[in-house]
């Protein structure tokens, strides 16, 4: 189940807000537990107006929140990935952040959602792969020209997803494939290439 992310940052400089948020991604954890989902993605916290002027002030409450959610999740039976974002308003934006994340201790219980194409974006899709063997529990699928987050369906848009996928799974992926476009119709043509693709992978 991916928490929700809309309007959402647990990491708000407000605290009656911040406390108001991190009540509604727990109240989405418990949901996740009793669909008996096995993973929960969430967004990293973000910075806001007043935290741009303190950056650590944002970084810190992140990092509280993402121990108790962690914990609080795998107590329950559920593997928490932390998505890597578009937006450089996230704090984890790209792979040098992403590593830092993964150098604090709040991070234990967490692996990686790695969205293909906000890591395209950043021009970071290799290195994630690369530094992240073994935490890359489920990636997120879709397409875009570069320039901004479109969510295309796969081969519209300029990212070598094949290429992606394969070194993911010579690097020992097992974990979750995900499609995320805009549409329906857009679903089902990604979906088909990607299962073409896998089918020809494995024969």
């Amino acid at each position: 189940m991916h928490l929700p992310f809309i309007l959402i940052n647990y990491a708000a400089t407000n605290p009656s807000l911040r406390r108001a948020v991190q009540r509604i991604i727990l109240t989405a954890l418990n949901h996740a537990v009793e669909l008996e989902c096995t993973h929960a993605v969430i967004h990293s916290g973000q910075n806001d107006g007043l935290s741009y002027s303190s950056p650590e002030l944002a970084r810190k409450h992140f990092l509280e929140f993402s121990e108790k959610v962690g914990r609080i999740a795998v107590d329950r039976g559920v593997q928490m990935c932390i998505e890597n974002n578009a937006s450089t308003s996230y704090l984890i934006h790209n792979a040098d952040e992403m590593t830092r994340f993964f150098e604090e201790e709040a991070s234990q219980h967490f692996r990686i959602a790695l969205d293909v194409g906000h890591a395209s974006l950043h021009q970071d899709l290799d290195e994630y792969i690369r530094r992240f063997q073994g935490k890359i529990r489920h990636v997120h699928l879709h397409d875009n020209l570069g320039k901004q987050d479109d969510h295309l369906p796969l081969d519209q848009g300029n990212i070598d997803w094949r290429r992606a996928i394969r070194q993911l799974l010579n690097n020992g992926f097992d974990g979750l494939l995900v499609i995320e476009n805009q549409s329906w119709e857009g679903n089902e043509k990604s979906l088909a290439l990607l299962r073409d693709f896998l089918t020809k992978s494995r024969s």
